[in-house]
């Protein structure tokens, strides 16, 4: 690793990183007045989008907290923020079977008398009932590309509606359902992940429909249409998408404004409690989406109580001023994914690896840091955050993937190996008298090499790499616009919910515990960009990913060097630039108590075991 041009060994990087997340210390606090019946407000830099039910139809940050705030009772969790395990206070017995063809069943019974937050109890009907849900063609006749659960037998034939039953999915008494994994998807190195499920209310999803089993596979009997979930599930009003108001998790949804990106949620007094037995300590939350540069002074003003995954370095500055005056607390952790550029690697110049590596070799990555976010994050040279275990594992064997460093020479001659090698006139390219670079097509028709650049509003690492890449493109005849846009439609065309008309994006991606980009590089899901958004095909990514998710359970050695080889083959076929990853912050008043988010365990988890004293 280098900072301006001095070699940092990766051990001292990550002592550096871990460092500084002891340095601002937690004060006994000042005198914070505030109503006893306000809800306790959080600032978060992305407004929601209102996709409260699944990731189907759009992931973004906030969206993602809260549906881990509504939604509850999942037979699988984890522990220490990496270790799967099954979730005993919501499975009171289970068992697992090798099939005779390789594939392996998991039988679970219910602890009684779970039920949603209305008081609705939760039976094996509702378990089984999400898995046919995500996997009908009913739902994928809405426009939604289903995945969830295609490693379980007799999904294919199930989610092409050429059988009514899944036979991977069986119901077996009120408290009682099994699921089989496919022979083709063991051995998995997360395996409990396959077997992963939290239950949906089938009466407000799929009303006047029942979940039955004849004994060939549970099935849906009713008037089960697409019609149907259209009206209960995307209806703007009232679908479940937008409007889950019977759920399972510790809170319930009080309201969303989707002018602003602003939640409400309260506390349900009817939740048991996670794997710990933890329920919420407080009653009521309020989500507040602010600007980036605003959550800081929105702290100081007492507008919000808990500001999350802070990492631009004048906002860090800023609340380390607040922790010094004791009127904040502040806890640092690695950050478990990194900011990039992503490529789209199926549209126009930027499906070419050469094209790919020259815009890498555009970026100056150690002065983007030095200029946004400073001592506060360092270079990452893959598909990996600083927080993941492996990362940290694998240490000084990262600095070998770097490969891709300013270098307008080296990118220069990438483009001219790739065909761009004529000007507006069809005669050589000459750097001393034109300014962008053509080559002919199949059809002898010149194509100029010019790519578009989304960045997201307000992101001071987008406003810096649109200089920079424009600037250092102008100088070897690749031409580079500029659009900054809305974080929600930044997304929307990364994620291809929209025709995608750019070329490149500016981004950050988290990677939860659960780590398996084997459906992220798969070329079968290359069009869908809600599991692929790079749009990438390339075989030998495909096989290094599915090698490191078929490593066998518990073989942590095996699973790094996997890891390992995968990164390498992410460098080799670039279907992004990777940039640095964080350390980030979250600071909060003083009498928040028992706040302690991590990597893997961001403020929606983390808030569960807080209060606030007065």
């Amino acid at each position: 690793m280098k900072i301006r041009g001095k070699r940092i060994p990766m051990r001292w990087a990550r002592a550096a990183l871990v460092a500084l997340a002891l340095l601002l210390a937690i004060p006994n606090g000042a005198a914070f007045a505030r109503d006893a019946g306000a809800p306790f407000t959080v600032g978060v830099s992305t407004p929601a989008d209102g996709h409260f039910f699944t990731d189907l139809w759009g992931n973004n940050a906030t969206d993602q907290d809260v549906r881990a705030l509504l939604h509850g009772y999942s037979t699988v969790s984890w522990v220490l923020d990496s270790e799967l395990v099954i979730d005993e206070s919501v499975v009171a017995a289970r068992s697992a079977a090798d099939e005779d063809n390789g594939g392996k069943t998991y039988r679970f019974t219910l602890a009684p008398g779970l039920t949603y937050a209305d008081g609705t109890p939760i039976t094996a009907k509702d378990y089984v009932f999400t898995v046919l849900l995500l996997s009908s063609p009913q739902l994928g006749a809405l426009g939604v590309s289903q995945a969830s659960w295609q490693h379980l037998a007799g999904y294919n034939v199930f989610s092409a509606g050429e059988s009514a039953a899944f036979s991977g999915v069986r119901l077996l008494g009120d408290l009682e359902f099994s699921l089989t994994i496919a022979s083709g998807a063991l051995p998995s190195y997360q395996e409990l992940a396959l077997v992963n499920v939290a239950p949906y209310p089938p009466g407000v999803l799929a009303p006047g429909c029942d979940v039955i089993d004849e004994g060939d596979g549970a099935a849906l009997q009713g008037p089960f249409t697409a019609d149907l979930l259209r009206e209960t599930i995307l209806n703007p009003q009232t679908g479940y998408l937008y409007n889950p108001r019977i759920t399972a998790g510790p809170y319930t949804l009080a309201g969303f404004d989707a002018a602003t990106g602003g939640v409400t949620l309260s506390r349900n007094p009817r939740y048991r409690g996670n794997i710990a037995g933890q329920k919420p300590g407080i009653p009521a939350i309020e989500i507040l989406p602010l600007p980036a540069a605003e959550t800081i002074p929105a702290l100081a003003a007492g507008r919000v109580q808990l500001v999350s995954r802070v990492t631009q370095a004048d906002a860090l500055a800023a609340g380390g001023e607040l922790v010094k005056a004791g009127a904040a607390q502040a806890t640092g952790y690695l950050r478990a994914g990194l900011n990039m550029l992503a490529f789209a690697c199926e549209l126009g110049p930027t499906a070419s690896e050469n094209i790919r590596k020259a815009v890498a070799m555009c970026v100056d990555v150690p002065q983007l840091i030095e200029d946004c976010v400073q001592g506060y994050g360092l270079p990452v040279y893959g598909y990996y955050g600083f927080g993941q275990w492996m990362a940290q594992r694998a240490g000084e064997q990262l600095i070998a993937l770097s490969r891709y460093s300013l270098n307008l020479n080296a990118a220069q001659n990438l483009l001219a190996a790739d065909g761009w090698v004529l000007n507006e006139k069809g005669g050589p390219f000459d750097l001393l008298k034109d300014t962008l670079r053509y080559r002919r097509g199949e059809d002898g028709s010149l194509q100029p090499l010019a790519l578009r650049l989304a960045v997201g509003q307000g992101s001071e690492t987008g406003a810096a790499l649109s200089a920079m890449l424009t600037a250092n493109g102008a100088k070897i005849g690749l031409g580079v616009q500029v659009d900054v846009l809305p974080f929600d439609d930044l997304l929307a065309y990364y994620y291809r919910q929209k025709d995608r008309t750019y070329n490149v994006f500016n981004l950050a991606v988290g990677m939860g515990p659960v780590f398996d980009p084997s459906r992220t590089f798969s070329a079968a899901q290359a069009d869908n960009g809600l599991v692929n958004p790079f749009g990438i095909r390339d075989e030998k990514l495909e096989k290094a990913a599915l090698t490191l998710s078929q490593t066998a359970p518990g073989d942590t050695a095996a699973y790094l060097d996997a890891w390992l080889a995968f990164q390498r083959r992410v460098v080799d076929a670039a279907p992004l630039h990777p940039l640095y990853s964080n350390l980030c912050y979250d600071f909060y008043i003083p009498q928040l108590t028992g706040y302690y988010p991590r990597a893997n365990r961001g403020w929606a988890a983390a808030i569960l075991y807080a209060q606030v004293h007065q």
